[in-house]
């Protein structure tokens, strides 16, 4: 997670928390997401749409996905 930090600039650490703590800062909203290297998972809660896209832009890099509450894998396919 962290070299990827560095190369998003929407991306800041939560200073305010623990170093596994960030906020994303968009035009529209600024949201935290909170990462637990033990399990190479990335968090939030409440996401907005906005929110979600920028999630799946992450896990297209990192190569991850990303899954909601009740298992539901994002982007939804009709």
């Amino acid at each position: 997670m962290d070299n990827y930090v560095k190369t998003d600039s929407q991306i800041q650490r939560d200073d305010e928390n623990s170093t596994d703590d960030f906020l994303v800062s968009q035009e529209l909203e600024q949201f935290p997401i909170w990462y637990n290297p033990e399990l190479c998972e990335i968090y939030t809660k409440n996401p907005s749409e906005n929110a979600i896209n920028k999630l799946i832009k992450i896990s297209e890099v990192l190569g991850a996905r990303v899954q909601g509450d009740d298992g539901e894998s994002y982007p939804l396919t009709p």
